[in-house]
C-alpha cells in the first residue's frame, strides 16, 4: 500500500499505469489532493478536461452502468488515457462490490478509475482485488513522527529549511490537520528567504496567520462551552471570506479523533463501576491508541469530559451528516448548517454534566 503522503513527496511514485487506483482515508485533505495529483499525472495537454469525467459517489444517479460507459468510451479530443473519478466513493462501492470485482478481471485499457473514500474494509476482496491489480493508496491521518517528518520534507519542495523542532511546534499550535499545515508552509514560503532555517523560535513567533489562529480558537471556544465567543470567531472567519466547508474541514480531525477514542472506551467495558480516576486513565489510553499527539491528550480529556461519552460516541456521525448536508443533501445555507452542528458542540443545555 503507497502512502498520500509518500505520493505528495514524490510524484515520481504514482501508479500511472494501474486501471483502478483506490484511495482511502478519514482525512480529506490527503484524499482530494492525492486524487488532483493523479489526475494531473494522467492527463496532460490543452484538450485534458475532454479525457475526465467526475462523479459524485452520494448522487442517486451515479450507479456502476454509467460509471463503466464512461471508463470504456475514449475521448473525442485530449489524451490517450480516460480518467474516471468516483469522489465520496463509499456508497458506490458497498452497492456495486461484485460488478466491480468483475471489473478489475477485465479492465479497460484505456482508461483508469479512481475511487476516493474514506472507509473501505482491508478485508474485504474489492480491497485485496485492487491491492493485486491495481493499486491502494492510504490517506489515513498520519502518526506524529511522521507528520512531522513529512513536514521537514513538504518545505523543501517550498524552499523552507524547517527543522525537525520547527515541524513540532507547528503541528502544537496549529494542530495535525494536513491541509492547514500545508496552508501555512505556503504562507511561511512568502515571508522568510530560502537560506532561513526556521526552528521552534522563528515558527512560534510567526506560524498561523489570524485566521488560523482564529479557527483554533473557535473550535476550543465551541468544545469549552464558550457558544458566544465562538460564534464571534466564526462570524469573523465569515466575513473574511473563509469557506464554511473550509472550516469544517479543520474542525473534522479533532471529532473524528474523540469520536474513535470515546467507542474504545465504550467497547472496552463502559464507564460503568468505575472510579472516576481509572475513567480517566482507561480514555486516556483511548486517546493514545487513535494516536492523539501528546500535547493533545490533556486537552482532548477535557473536552471529552465536557462532551460527554455518548455525545461523543455519535460524534463522527453527525461530522458525517453535516458534510453531506453542506455538499448538497440539504437545500440550507452552508453557514447555518455550519452553525448549527459548532452550537451543538458547546450549547449548556447538552453537555455532560458529570466529568469521567
Amino acid at each position: 500500500m503507497l502512502s498520500a503522503l509518500e505520493l505528495l513527496g514524490q510524484p515520481e511514485k504514482a501508479p500511472l499505469g494501474a486501471p483502478v487506483i483506490l484511495i482511502c482515508g478519514e482525512d480529506s485533505y490527503l484524499l482530494s489532493e492525492t486524487a488532483n495529483l493523479l489526475q494531473s499525472l494522467l492527463l496532460k495537454g490543452e484538450d485534458a478536461e475532454f479525457s475526465l469525467t467526475s462523479f459524485d459517489g452520494t448522487a442517486p444517479n451515479t450507479d456502476f452502468k454509467t460509471v463503466q460507459r464512461d471508463l470504456a468510451t475514449r475521448a473525442m479530443f485530449g489524451g490517450s488515457k480516460k480518467v474516471v473519478r468516483v469522489r465520496d466513493a463509499e456508497k458506490f462501492i458497498s452497492s456495486y462490490l461484485d460488478r466491480l470485482e468483475a471489473y478489475l478481471k477485465e479492465p479497460s485499457r484505456d482508461a483508469v478509475l479512481i475511487l476516493e473514500a474514506k472507509n473501505v474494509s482491508s478485508q474485504s476482496n474489492f480491497f485485496k482485488a485492487v491491492s493485486k491489480k491495481g493499486c491502494v493508496i492510504s490517506a489515513k491521518a498520519p502518526e506524529p513522527r511522521e507528520l512531522e517528518k513529512w513536514l521537514v520534507e513538504r518545505a523543501k519542495s517550498r524552499h523552507i529549511k524547517l527543522t525537525a523542532p520547527g515541524a513540532k511546534e507547528m503541528i502544537r499550535m496549529l494542530g495535525d490537520s494536513v491541509g492547514v499545515l500545508d496552508n501555512e508552509l505556503a504562507r511561511l514560503a512568502l515571508i522568510f528567504p530560502t537560506d532561513k532555517s526556521l526552528g521552534k523560535d522563528e515558527i512560534s513567533s510567526s506560524a498561523g496567520s489570524w485566521r488560523t489562529q482564529t479557527a483554533w480558537g473557535m473550535i476550543d471556544n465551541f468544545f469549552a462551552g464558550r457558544v458566544r465567543e465562538g460564534l464571534i470567531q466564526l462570524d469573523r472567519l465569515f466575513k473574511a471570506g473563509e469557506d464554511p466547508i473550509g472550516i469544517l474541514a479543520q474542525v473534522a480531525p479533532t471529532c473524528r479523533r474523540l469520536a474513535k477514542a470515546a467507542r474504545i472506551f465504550i467497547h472496552g467495558g463502559g464507564p460503568l463501576c468505575r472510579s472516576a480516576q481509572e475513567q480517566k486513565k482507561r480514555m486516556r489510553e483511548a486517546l493514545v491508541k487513535v494516536k492523539t499527539p501528546p500535547f493533545l491528550i490533556d486537552k482532548s480529556l477535557d473536552q471529552l469530559s465536557s462532551l460527554g461519552l455518548s455525545r461523543a460516541d455519535t460524534l463522527g456521525d453527525r461530522l458525517v451528516t453535516a458534510d453531506l448536508a453542506m455538499k448538497g443533501n440539504s437545500r440550507a445555507d452552508t453557514k447555518v448548517i455550519l452553525q448549527q452542528f459548532l452550537i451543538e458542540l458547546g450549547h449548556p443545555d447538552l453537555r455532560n454534566k458529570r466529568p469521567f
